[in-house]
């Protein structure tokens, strides 16, 4: 049967070998002078070998014991790398959140930015998807809360953090979104959309006839198309590319409301935190 080393006894060796007598390492590690010499016998019992030479009052290693102390030392280091790494996993606290995808890049960023320097230990998972599959996430526990985009204010568990205008938006070519003699190209959300909807259902207050020209599964996809000319979308003016335009809305369109959505649970420190910074950076949001 293999020999498996004692870590007590070998730390006990090591601190002794450094501070030169089992004295000083019985007052460092607050232990009687009995325990240590123990544990130093069951070392040796165990590698069935001597680890020292008579010295004086000073402890002097055999050539057993110096090649002992440097696994010992190596052991020892190994063991405690270990332990800390396993502490600093437990320790550290983990925030899942979701957040549409207008808000995927100068916003995320600078809010991340903050929240990691006020709390570095804290690692932040974070989820860009569309509406639906955010509520789906937090109702199955799978997020800790979202940030959503809500047509009308949700009694469950919300929090409103702002209100903002749905805009028509076109390529910088583009003057308006009615076309008398033709039909409106629209680049939308593969469904469901309701900001889409809302588009499609003042059109036809309008009279004005319409066809789906582009349809995406990424808000990156309908900027892109967009761009090209391929038609119109509704949309907030958060996240808009630079290089888009808001059209003149031949009716008003509705407000959305911008919401914290989750389960209704206390939120500790790490959760709290995260969202007053987004709270502060909603404010400077474009309307």
């Amino acid at each position: 049967m293999q020999t498996l080393l004692d870590l007590v006894a070998l730390r006990t060796f090591v601190v002794g070998v450094k501070l030169g007598t089992f004295n000083q390492a019985a007052a460092k590690l607050g232990r009687s002078n009995s325990a240590i010499s123990s544990q130093i016998k069951k070392l040796e019992q165990q590698l069935g070998q001597t680890l020292f030479e008579k010295s004086g009052r000073c402890l002097s290693l055999n050539p057993q014991g110096e090649l002992l102390f440097s696994y010992a030392q190596r052991l020892l280091d190994l063991n405690d790398e270990a332990v800390l790494a396993l502490q600093q996993q437990q320790s550290q606290q983990v925030v899942r959140i979701g957040i549409q995808e207008d808000f995927g890049s100068g916003f995320l960023s600078s809010v991340l930015g903050k929240y990691q320097r006020a709390l570095p230990n804290v690692q932040v998972n974070v989820r860009l998807q569309r509406n639906a599959e955010l509520i789906s996430a937090v109702e199955k526990g799978e997020l800790d809360f979202a940030v959503i985009w809500a047509l009308n204010p949700s009694a469950f568990h919300a929090e409103t953090l702002g209100e903002f205008p749905l805009r028509w938006i076109g390529s910088a070519v583009q003057t308006s979104v009615l076309k008398p003699d033709a039909k409106v190209d629209m680049v939308v959300f593969d469904e469901p959309c309701h900001m889409q909807k809302i588009g499609l259902d003042m059109l036809n207050r309008e009279q004005q006839a319409w066809h789906i020209n582009c349809s995406s599964i990424s808000l990156n996809g309908i900027w892109e198309a967009v761009g090209a000319g391929l038609g119109v979308t509704v949309r907030t003016a958060v996240g808009v590319p630079a290089h888009l335009k808001f059209l003149p809305s031949p009716q008003p369109l509705p407000m959305v409301s911008l919401q914290f959505y989750g389960m209704g649970q206390h939120d500790g420190a790490a959760i709290a935190t995260l969202k007053q910074l987004i709270r502060e950076r909603v404010v400077d949001l474009p309307r």
